[in-house]
């Protein structure tokens, strides 16, 4: 990757200067390199100067000179300048560059994975929602983030296993049957009872339960409640299993709280925390001692009733995948559930784990707007939007890439009326649009017999057009957007990278006639630009983000 070898012969020039007594031995460091804004600063720019001024009490100007005066150059690094305060600035040679679009062509689909993750065993949960019910457009982000973050992080060299934790257990899958029960027998709700579901869907689901009738027959109430409780689970986690499908979402194990607390491993938990010494029972409950390992107070895990809590079986959940061999727990959470992070982690940490092993990322909520104003409600059921009628009406590349264009952390408003919107304006359509273009592009010289006839072997000496410089550096620096997007667990890189890179092609295709019979050279140098333009929008697209990279458009 290029910010490593760049890195690598700042550290070499950089340990040329302490042996030569340029800079004492206190010098020695990791340098730091990040890519420039401004093209008038390089490629590159290391402030490691201005990091080793103070402990080794010299100006920073001075120790950069000494710095760049044991850079080698002229293979990867060819123009080199110090700015003020001290910045190291650096831009790459046209050999360096090169190089990197035949990396493109000799990895192909392969080209931009790393293994910055080391193998590392990781397990994934998201979404996870309770059966209860259709997954709506909140889920359906946490399933575009998901699935989009497991690519990354596959590419990025980790071991990544991916679960649905499916909450099965409890008042609310009661609710679920009970519900599903007046329904059926078109009953009112009971006025005592205000926590039962009344959405459209819930009658969808009772006339579906007609099929289960012989079942029903000679059953008492509760009997007859039971069993649309487990009617109800089904039916719609079938549904939950089959939007994801569609979205693009799979997972390799939906597990069950049902069958947590069924196995014992719930009750077994509770035991490993007593026998820690790290519970203690208070007016009829068990208490987790959760604020001695830094929670802002203890939890119940055990209510005076005798029943579990959600937490005491959420710990059980984390304890199993511990015990499964995952050395890194990734959980995507909504932002509501921010405290229970640290309670999470405690208990952890009483079970003898490092609480760290647990990695939480935090999402914010989606808004959906047409016409300019905020959309609440389903046309056709006057309730919430549900997943699947998004995905019916902008389609899956468009909810995914809008889904995952933002950052975890910040809400999105998603344009419904842009989505659909066939022209530059939609960011998606403006991406895939660069790869078909390219493929026309392909189709044309082939037709007329333009094709290079070996990629690999064709002279990329005629690139010397800014935008040509312009759109190499961008391909060049693709393996190091998945490092670094990985590394911060943050897939809306990946998504502005590809933005970014479609901008730099479509800029280099005006700028520079790609098909010309009278510079033969040009055009197969050119041509080749475009092949590995292709490669890493394909790669960026489909490989990572989960959206289609289509030929024609």
């Amino acid at each position: 990757m290029l910010k490593d070898a760049i890195a690598s012969r700042l550290a070499e020039a950089l340990e040329g200067a302490v042996k030569a007594g340029k800079l004492p031995p206190e010098a020695r460091t990791v340098p730091g390199v990040e890519r420039t804004r401004n093209p008038a600063h390089g490629d590159y720019a290391s402030n490691v100067a201005m990091t080793l001024a103070k402990p080794i009490k010299r100006a920073p100007a001075q120790i950069a000179t000494e710095i760049v005066g044991f850079l080698a150059t002229g293979d990867l690094v060819g123009r080199v300048e110090i700015a003020n305060p001290g910045f190291i600035n650096l831009t790459l040679t046209h050999e360096a560059l090169c190089k990197a679009v035949g990396d493109i062509l000799a990895l192909g689909d392969r080209y931009g994975r790393c293994q910055v993750g080391g193998g590392e065993r990781l397990v994934l949960e998201y979404v996870s929602a309770n059966p209860t019910g259709p997954l709506h457009v909140g889920h359906g982000r946490w399933a575009a983030l998901g699935s989009a973050l497991a690519s990354l992080l596959d590419w990025a060299g980790y071991n990544v296993h991916q679960e649905f934790y499916v909450n099965d257990f409890g008042n609310q899958l009661l609710n679920l049957g009970r519900s599903l029960y007046y329904r059926y027998h078109d009953q009112p709700f009971p006025a005592e009872a205000p926590d039962l579901y009344g959405g459209a869907y819930i009658v969808e689901a009772a006339r579906a339960a007609r099929a289960i009738a012989p079942e029903l027959e000679g059953k008492d109430e509760g009997e007859q409640v039971q069993r649309m409780t487990e009617f109800g689970r089904d039916y719609f986690l079938a549904q939950q299993r089959e939007v994801l499908d569609r979205l693009g979402a799979h997972f390799d194990l939906w597990y069950s709280e049902r069958d947590l607390h069924r196995s014992g491993e719930v009750g077994r938990t509770l035991e490993a925390l007593r026998a820690a010494g790290d519970t203690y029972e208070q007016d009829g409950a068990l208490w987790l001692k959760s604020s001695a390992r830094g929670d802002t107070e203890d939890r119940v895990l055990v209510r005076s009733d005798g029943r579990p809590t959600y937490l005491a079986a959420d710990i059980a959940y984390h304890w199993d995948k511990l015990r499964r061999g995952f050395v890194r727990l990734l959980d995507i959470w909504g932002a509501d559930h921010h405290g229970h992070i640290a309670r999470m982690r405690a208990a952890l940490a009483c079970l003898g784990y490092d609480p760290a092993s647990l990695e939480v990322v935090l999402g914010q909520l989606v808004k959906l707007f047409r016409d300019g104003h905020e959309v609440r409600m389903s046309k056709r059921t006057g309730e919430m939007i549900t997943l699947a009628e998004l995905l019916d009406e902008v389609g899956v590349d468009a909810t995914r890439y809008f889904l995952v264009s933002r950052g975890a952390d910040t809400p999105v408003e998603f344009d419904l009326d842009l989505a659909r919107k066939e022209s530059a304006e939609n960011p998606v359509f403006y991406v895939q649009y660069a790869h078909a273009r390219i493929c026309s592009i392909w189709r044309m010289a082939s037709e007329s017999g333009q094709l290079p006839a070996a990629l690999e072997s064709t002279p990329l000496d005629a690139l010397q057009e800014p935008d040509e410089r312009r759109l190499m550096l961008a391909l060049a620096q693709f393996p190091d957007e998945v490092a670094g997007a990985a590394l911060a667990r943050e897939p809306h890189r990946i998504a502005r990278y590809a933005q970014d890179l479609a901008t730099d092609f479509h800029q280099f295709y005006t700028n520079c006639r790609v098909i010309d019979p009278d510079a033969p050279a040009t055009t197969a140098a050119r041509l080749v630009l475009v092949y590995a333009t292709r490669t890493v929008l394909r790669n960026a697209l489909t490989g990572i983000l989960g959206i289609s990279a289509p030929e024609r458009m």
